[in-house]
């Protein structure tokens, strides 16, 4: 098997629709805090969290990050990837 390449970049605001499907999925509800689409939207504009996109070298969307940066700036909460 070929290895494949991954790529991040900053997420898109409309890109939290498929980000809410994801973690809706069967498999991914026992492992994933299930976070409503307007929690998504709201965490998406402050600026201390930060959603990055998980691709592939098709540009097809894998999954996600979420990353919070700590009110001293020096510190970075690993919140969720899915």
């Amino acid at each position: 098997m070929a290895s494949q390449v991954i790529t991040l970049h900053k997420s898109r605001f409309d890109e939290l629709n498929d980000f809410h499907a994801m973690e809706e999925q069967a498999h991914a509800r026992n492992y994933v805090n299930q976070t409503s689409l307007e929690d998504h939207q709201t965490n998406f504009n402050d600026v201390e969290i930060v959603y990055l996109s998980i691709e592939n070298d098709r540009r097809e969307l894998l999954g996600y990050f979420i990353l919070a940066f700590e009110c001293n700036d020096e510190d970075i909460e690993f919140r969720r990837i899915v």
